[in-house]
């Protein structure tokens, strides 16, 4: 939570907007997978990526509609071995 102007927010954590991305991802268009992309290199160092695939494996479990989840977790992270460079 956070106070803005006197007022308390309530703030997502980056682990569940990084969890919320790749599930949104799941549909394979471009512009979900562009904000995994984007909030992956962002925030790579403060994601717990093992929490992360850990809830990969378990929404697999439980819907079959994120079946592909941990393959796209895979191809995000990927990216983090990568040198990027962003224009």
């Amino acid at each position: 939570m956070v106070e803005v102007e006197g007022f308390i927010l309530r703030v997502i954590s980056v682990n569940h907007l990084m969890m919320d991305r790749l599930m949104q991802t799941t549909d394979g268009t471009f512009v979900t997978w562009h904000e995994a992309l984007a909030l992956t290199i962002a925030a790579k160092d403060r994601i717990d990526w093992t929490l992360i695939g850990s809830r990969c494996t378990t929404a697999k479990a439980d819907d079959l509609f994120f079946r592909d989840l941990p393959a796209v977790l895979g191809r995000i992270t990927k990216h983090l071995t990568r040198q990027t460079v962003v224009v």
